[in-house]
This record gives structure tokens, sequence and C-alpha cells, in this order.
């Protein structure tokens, strides 16, 4: 039985629905801890996880997944080539950044010509969000319109594809949480609901 915590990762994971391949290359940029890294190196994928501050977890993680790297550095000035990675996924990471726009256009940089860069973002005015991170934790979150406007504004000629979803880590028994992930289904259903939403999401497919 899994745990909250994996739970709601896998939710993530399925509402994105990316296709990893054996032997494709992944750049996980913002990777904290590493256990995205950790989902992409478990397809097969060879990956490299990048954040400002190092986690004792990457150690562990790199006994157990040899295909698995990690780089301390910034994410807004890398000193990767350019079209290095056929996917390059950053979730809740791009409103920690000091220039939001300039750590995007890094990360398409980075993504190969007929790859993706995936962008997940929390919604401002998710109401559990609004008052668990953003009243209390003062994350600063972007609204669904400014989100939008941003990817809009760096992905160039390439196609996007943008995505809203509800994801929470359910701290509860298993049996009250089944009946939470249910809900999550119904309220993403809801025509009303679509501007509160937990996450916006974008993928933008790098043309030839």
């Amino acid at each position: 039985m899994t745990n909250p915590v994996e739970e709601y990762r896998r939710r993530v994971y399925q509402k994105i629905n990316l296709e990893i391949r054996p032997g494709m290359k992944v750049l996980d940029l913002g990777c904290g801890d590493g256990y995205d890294s950790v989902f992409f190196a478990k397809k097969g994928a060879q990956v490299t996880g990048v954040d400002e501050i190092t986690s004792p977890q990457w150690q562990e993680f790199k006994k157990s997944y040899p295909k698995l790297s990690f780089l301390k550095a910034n994410a807004e000035k890398l000193s990767l080539p350019s079209n290095s990675f056929d996917l390059v996924f950053t979730k809740d990471v791009a409103h920690h950044t000091q220039n939001p726009e300039k750590f995007l256009k890094e990360a398409l940089r980075l993504t190969k010509k007929g790859g993706e860069l995936v962008i997940i973002e929390a919604n401002r005015y998710n109401l559990l969000f609004f008052v668990h991170l953003t009243l209390m934790r003062g994350h600063q979150h972007f609204e669904k319109k400014r989100f939008k406007e941003m990817v809009k504004k760096i992905k160039g000629k390439n196609k996007v594809r943008f995505l809203e979803f509800e994801a929470h880590v359910w701290p509860f028994p298993y049996w009250l949480r089944k009946g939470c992930n249910l809900c999550q289904n119904w309220l993403e259903k809801l025509f009303f609901w679509k501007p509160y939403l937990s996450y916006n999401g974008a993928i933008i497919k790098k043309g030839t």
C-alpha cells in the first residue's frame, strides 16, 4: 500500500501522461531531494537532477540508479549544451526564481528539438494552497492567467498544451484518502471549479 506522498506523486505523473522511454535523456530542474528524478530513472531514462541546494538523498539514490546524476547549480544559468535533453521537467520551481521567464527560456534552450519541456506550477488561488502555502508560508504562486501568459511568451513558435488538475497530499488513513481522490476527480469535471484547480501545467513541444 502506497503512502500519501507516493499517491500524490503518482497522480501528478498520471495527469501529465508522459511517455518515458529507456535511454532517453531527462533533466529535472529544481529537483529538490530527487524523488521525481528517481521516478524517471526507474523507467530506464538517463537522468540529471539540478538544484541549488544539495540533498543528502542524492548519494543514496545514485547508488541505486547508475544512470542518475545530480548537479548543484543555479537553474537560471546552466553551462549545459543547448538541445541536450529529450525531456526537461520542472515542478513548483519557477515561482521561486528571481526571473521566471529567464528560467523557463533556459529550460527550453536545453530541450532537444522534438523533445518536451514540462512545466507544473501550483495555482495561487486554489483554496487549500492559498491558505497553507501563500498566506502561511509565503509562496508566491502564479495566478492561472499569469502562468499562461508567461508560457506563451517564452514558447516562441513551439506548440504548447495546457493542463489543469487537482492533486494534494492527504495525510489520512487509506480508506479516507480513497474518498479524497474520488472528490479530486469530481472537482476536475466541474466547469466552475476550473479557476481553482490546484495545478496549472504546460507541455511545450520543441519544433524540429
